[in-house]
């Protein structure tokens, strides 16, 4: 678990439903690795509403930092949510992206 692997008072672990989640104050950054499994069967939808609700939880300059399988066309709903976005590491299984800035379109419920 990342709050045994990272012992500090500067960040905060939250166990919650993403989904229904609104952080109470705008975050700086997010790290996530998102599902995209729905009852034993890929579902894009879901890490795309991960994706969707990182943006709409983030500050105007906010970050987010998210791993995913490479064959997992995320970069779409990226591209919609974020004015900047770059993979930034990976192999032939995974990838790293950084998005950055969320969109104002973000702040709408998705």
């Amino acid at each position: 678990c990342a709050a045994k692997n990272c012992v500090t008072s500067k960040v905060q672990f939250i166990w919650n439903d993403v989904l229904k989640w609104k952080s109470p104050e705008l975050l700086n950054f997010i790290v996530m690795n998102p599902p995209f499994h729905t009852h034993g069967k890929i579902d894009i939808a879901l890490g795309e509403k991960f994706i969707i609700s990182a943006a709409n939880n983030l500050v105007k300059n906010g970050s987010l930092h998210m791993v995913s399988n490479r064959h997992l066309p995320y970069e779409n709903i990226i591209s919609k949510h974020f004015k900047e976005w770059k993979e930034i590491g990976g192999n032939n299984k995974f990838k790293v992206i950084l998005a950055e800035k969320p969109l104002a379109v973000s702040k709408k419920t998705p």
